[in-house]
C-alpha cells in the first residue's frame, strides 16, 4: 500500500508519497486541472493501491478531490 499526503492551497498542491514506509521527496504542482492530471499520473505510476489524504485550505482542495475519485 502506498500513501500520499497532499497539502492544497490556492496556487499549489504539495505531495509527499510514502512507498513501503519510505517517504519520497515532496513535489509541488500547480493547483490547476493540468497539475491535478500530473498528480494522478504520478500516483498511477506507483505499483499497488494508493491512499490519499488531503490537507485543505478553504475550498481549494475540492477540484483535486473530484479529479482523484
Amino acid at each position: 500500500m502506498n500513501y500520499a499526503g497532499i497539502d492544497v492551497s490556492y496556487k499549489h498542491a504539495v505531495i509527499v508519497v510514502s512507498v513501503k514506509g519510505k517517504a519520497r521527496q515532496a513535489k509541488t504542482f500547480d493547483n490547476t486541472p493540468a497539475g491535478h492530471k500530473a498528480i494522478i499520473q504520478l500516483l498511477s505510476k506507483l505499483k499497488g493501491e494508493s491512499r490519499v489524504c488531503l490537507e485543505a485550505t478553504g475550498i481549494y482542495h475540492f477540484d483535486l478531490a473530484v479529479a482523484l475519485r
